[in-house]
């Protein structure tokens, strides 16, 4: 047997690395195929939007010992974040004058209370955990579905945070 009778021609190794690339571009988990080494996705152009509003509000922590079961108040600052993968036709992903509007009704709702004495804190204590929460969940409602709620973040001090998100 001479030299190159125990190898395979270039040519031939080429077309069975196609064949099995082929045959491994399909990709049932991801529902679709795997485009080819070297080819170039593009992903959607994504926007992220942050407006921001403040509130003060008194409240005490139940089943909590130290000085946070006493009834105390805070200065939240609270950061609402979205994104969107296209623009309307004013080239907005949504209206910063609609958005600060949405999250001034939330937060009129929470704003110079007691917190404990909310519907929604009446059994769940109001810790920043889980205003953060309700916050996100009353904004998600006002949401059109073309833009995505990504995250609440409040502020009780300058630095103390609890960020929210699903």
């Amino acid at each position: 047997m001479g030299f190159n009778e125990g190898f395979m021609s270039v040519a031939t190794q080429n077309a069975q690395v196609a064949q099995s690339v082929e045959q491994r571009t399909e990709n049932p988990r991801v529902g679709g195929s795997i485009p080819p080494l070297g080819t170039t996705i593009r992903t959607p152009l994504m926007y992220e939007i942050h407006i921001e509003d403040s509130f003060a509000a008194g409240h005490f922590l139940r089943r909590y010992q130290g000085k946070c079961e006493n009834l105390h108040g805070h200065n939240y600052k609270v950061n609402v974040s979205f994104q969107a993968d296209s623009l309307d036709k004013a080239d907005l992903a949504i209206d910063f004058t609609v958005a600060k509007k949405w999250l001034k009704q939330i937060l009129d709702v929470l704003d110079h209370k007691c917190l404990n004495d909310l519907p929604m804190f009446t059994e769940d204590n109001p810790s920043a955990e889980k205003i953060a929460k309700y916050i996100y969940t009353e904004y998600q409602k006002l949401l059109p579905a073309s833009v995505k709620m990504t995250k609440v973040k409040i502020w009780e001090t300058d630095r103390n945070a609890v960020s929210y998100w699903e």
